[in-house]
């Protein structure tokens, strides 16, 4: 029984620090780092961005100016889903472009059997150009308000989790599986 409630407690403990004033906060000033890099990867979004962050900055002071600490939160939380109208597709596309970088290179560097080398060649192939894609996709882009984001992001972060598939699945044939290994011992 103390096995199972530890791990309980600890989920609530974390669910109840996550709707701290002190950890709207460190999200808050980890979205104000990153705006920068997202304005400067893909500048035209930057007016959207912009607009939101104006907007959501007036809802967040707004909210750091109260002193009940469960309406405080509430209206930082109100202030975070203002500034993600935009700024969480853009980091989604951000983080999914880093996170499928890291196993290409990951996979790149995986010693293979000559065998399955045609069949890497081809998966960091369309790895490699679904990054670019997406990329100029990003780049080229022109959204005229908050709605056309969606529109523009959706279709670039399927083709972003297919090359990850795609790359996860040459990493997986990649590996010898454990019946193989317990086999060669």
């Amino acid at each position: 029984m103390r096995k199972l409630l530890v791990p309980v407690v600890l989920l609530f403990s974390f669910a109840a620090c996550s709707s701290s004033p002190e950890a709207q906060l460190s999200q808050w000033k980890y979205k104000q780092t990153n705006i920068p890099k997202l304005k400067t990867r893909w500048p035209s979004f930057a007016p959207l961005l912009d607009a939101q962050l104006k907007e959501a900055t007036k809802a967040w002071d707004a909210a750091t100016k109260l002193s009940d600490k469960k309406a405080k939160v509430e209206k930082m939380k109100a202030a975070h889903a203002q500034l993600d109208v935009v700024y969480a597709k853009l980091a989604e596309v951000q983080s999914k472009s880093e996170a499928l970088q890291k196993k290409v290179s990951k996979y790149s560097s995986k010693l293979i059997p000559k065998s399955q080398s045609q069949s890497r060649k081809d998966i960091l192939g369309f790895a490699r150009s679904t990054l670019t894609l997406v990329d100029q996709g990003m780049r080229a882009a022109k959204p005229n308000g908050p709605g056309d984001v969606e529109a523009i992001i959706r279709p670039l972060v399927s083709k972003l989790i297919s090359a990850d598939k795609s790359v996860s699945r040459g990493l997986k044939n990649a590996s010898p599986s454990k019946k193989k290994r317990k086999k060669k011992k």
